[in-house]
């Protein structure tokens, strides 16, 4: 088994990120405690850590480039409110009015725009007490002092004020990788297995970094006809329902991945079509076994042909919608095989 780094999964969202983690996930050594660990590549997660951490030291910006991080990593420790009243409303909505989780969050966070909120849940995937415990030992390893009364600045008051140690970028990937390390230790122990991977979308416009994190890492990037994705995008809560919007994101995003990809090995990364998983689920999942150089061992149960619902928006957006995607997206979808 090939069992050099940790697999990664992205894609649009709506493509079949969550698909696949469940998919690897089934298989006896890899593991997925949490879904979509946005700790990794998000903005003021590790990414932004040792982006702006690593190198010449600047002490409100590193202060800050660590309070962020904490105050992200608590922001994805559990799902819902950190105001228990909202949580109160949140779950008589869910309850009394039959709405989900995410439409009821919608509701609420719109009605209060300040308020602090979470649809992700990194820590309860992997048991408080150990996300806690690992969250704690990597800021004091980070941190040569911290001032509890704070400083006084043209802010005003900054407390606690964090000063972190001054490292070079190495040793701050060094210390990101042992926190993931540590992170995903327990899960994998619990489940006897030897490898751990990641869902989450985003990870596809950031491959330099994980790369660089992990150069042993695989990539498994979820592709689908982007009329689908549209489609489907513009019913969700946290996108757009604009689709000329989401058309624009797309496009930005395909031409970032096209870029980023050529820094990567083509050995690191295998592009999956969502619908050619569908059409041969047997030799797909050969094809990826044969990638991760695993056996394969996956549970195709997990995945549902009719979930795919390829071809759908026709009948879900207008013919100038579809047209417009087909315009604006021409030389990726040429690329990937939905336009001749």
């Amino acid at each position: 088994m090939d069992d050099a780094g940790p697999i990664f999964i992205g894609g649009t969202g709506r493509s079949g990120t969550s698909v696949m983690g469940a998919l690897l996930n089934s298989h006896p050594d890899i593991v997925l405690p949490a879904h979509e660990n946005k700790l990794i590549v998000e903005k003021d997660g590790l990414r932004d850590l040792v982006d702006r951490l690593g190198g010449r030291f600047d002490m409100k910006r590193h202060h800050y480039a660590v309070a962020d991080f904490v105050r992200w990593a608590r922001k994805l420790r559990s799902f819902g409110f950190r105001d228990a009243s909202l949580n109160a409303k949140l779950r008589s909505l869910m309850d009394t009015q039959k709405l989900g989780f995410q439409k009821s969050c919608e509701i609420l966070a719109r009605e209060n725009p300040g308020a602090d909120l979470s649809i992700h849940a990194v820590g309860q995937g992997f048991d408080f007490s150990h996300y806690d415990g690992c969250i704690n030992r990597f800021i004091r390893r980070l941190c040569s002092a911290v001032i509890d009364d704070g400083i006084v600045d043209t802010e005003g008051l900054i407390r606690p004020f964090i000063i972190p140690r001054s490292m070079d970028r190495a040793a701050v990937l060094d210390e990101c990788r042992q926190l993931l390390n540590e992170l995903y230790s327990s899960p994998m122990r619990r489940a006897s297995a030897s490898r751990w991977c990641d869902d989450t979308p985003s990870n596809w416009l950031y491959l330099d970094f994980l790369y660089e994190l992990y150069p042993g890492m695989k990539f498994v990037h979820m592709i689908r006809d982007p009329r689908d994705v549209v489609s489907s995008y513009v019913k969700q809560v946290w996108a757009p329902s604009d689709p000329k919007l989401v058309v624009a994101i797309l496009r930005s995003q395909f031409a970032a991945y096209e870029t980023v990809k050529r820094l990567i090995p083509p050995d690191r990364i295998m592009e999956i079509r969502l619908e050619d998983i569908s059409a041969d689920k047997a030799r797909a999942l050969a094809d990826l076994s044969a990638f991760l150089g695993v056996e394969n061992r996956f549970n195709p149960a997990l995945f549902f042909n009719e979930k795919i619902n390829a071809g759908d928006y026709a009948g879900q957006i207008d013919a100038d919608v579809v047209s417009l995607i087909e315009a604006e997206l021409s030389g990726w979808m040429t690329r990937q095989g939905y336009l001749a």
